[in-house]
C-alpha cells in the first residue's frame, strides 16, 4: 500500500487534485514539519455525500467516473481511485465534509481504506477537510527515509506554487504550524501575472 504516495507533496498533490475536481474556488493547505508530521487541505468545493463515505477509500472506487462512455469526456485531473486508498493504509486520515443542505458536518477518521470511526456530525462548512497525520507511522523505513522538515517544506511549496499559478480562479493558502504569516497566499481574483509575481517576486 501506499504506492503511489512516497513524501509528503505526492499526498498534497493527489488531494489538492480532488479538491480542484470538486469545484473548488478556495484551497488552504496547513503543514506541519513540512508534512511530515501533518498535512491539512480544507476546500470550499461540493464536499462528499454521506452515502459515498464508505467508498471514499476504496481502492479504485471513484464518484468522477460514472459509465464506461464517460471516458470520453474526461475533464477531471484524475479518476482512478488510488490516492486515498493509499494515503489511508500509510497515515492517520480524517476526513471532514459537508454538501449544499446539509444539516451539519461529517467527521469520518479511516484507516487501511476502511472506515474506523464515524461518520460523526460536526460543525463545519460547505466543502472538504482531509487530514494526513504522521505519514509512514506504521512503516519505519520509509518514515526514516523522508527528508528534513525544510526540504519536504520546500517540495510542498513548489506544488502549492503550480497549482496556483496554473489554475486562475483558484485561491490558495499555504501556511506552516505555529506561523502566522503564510507561506503562499494566493486570491481567487488574481490574474495569471499577479500570481508569477507573488510566486517568484516583481
Amino acid at each position: 500500500a501506499g504506492e503511489v504516495i512516497q513524501r509528503p507533496h505526492n499526498a498534497l498533490k493527489e488531494i489538492l487534485e480532488n479538491a480542484i475536481d470538486a469545484g473548488a474556488t478556495r484551497v488552504t493547505v496547513s503543514v506541519r514539519d513540512g508534512g511530515n508530521r501533518s498535512l491539512s487541505v480544507q476546500d470550499n468545493g461540493h464536499g462528499i455525500h454521506r452515502g459515498d463515505l464508505p467508498l471514499l477509500c476504496e481502492r479504485h472506487a471513484t464518484s468522477k467516473l460514472r459509465d464506461f462512455d464517460g471516458l470520453r469526456s474526461m475533464s477531471t485531473l484524475g479518476f482512478r481511485g488510488e490516492a486515498l486508498c493509499s494515503i489511508s493504509f500509510v497515515s492517520h486520515l480524517t476526513v471532514t465534509t459537508m454538501t449544499e443542505g446539509d444539516a451539519h458536518a461529517t467527521k469520518t477518521v479511516f484507516r487501511d481504506s476502511r472506515i474506523d470511526e464515524g461518520p460523526k456530525p460536526c460543525a463545519g462548512l460547505v466543502g472538504t477537510t482531509i487530514s494526513v497525520e504522521d505519514l509512514f507511522y506504521n512503516m519505519p523505513i520509509r518514515k526514516k527515509a523522508l527528508r528534513s522538515s525544510g526540504e519536504e517544506l520546500a517540495k510542498v511549496v513548489e506544488v502549492v506554487g503550480r497549482y496556483a499559478l496554473f489554475h486562475e480562479g483558484l485561491g490558495i493558502t499555504l501556511k506552516r504550524h505555529g506561523q502566522q504569516r503564510p507561506d503562499i497566499c494566493i486570491s481567487q481574483k488574481d490574474s495569471r501575472l499577479s500570481r508569477m509575481r507573488l510566486l517568484f517576486g516583481a
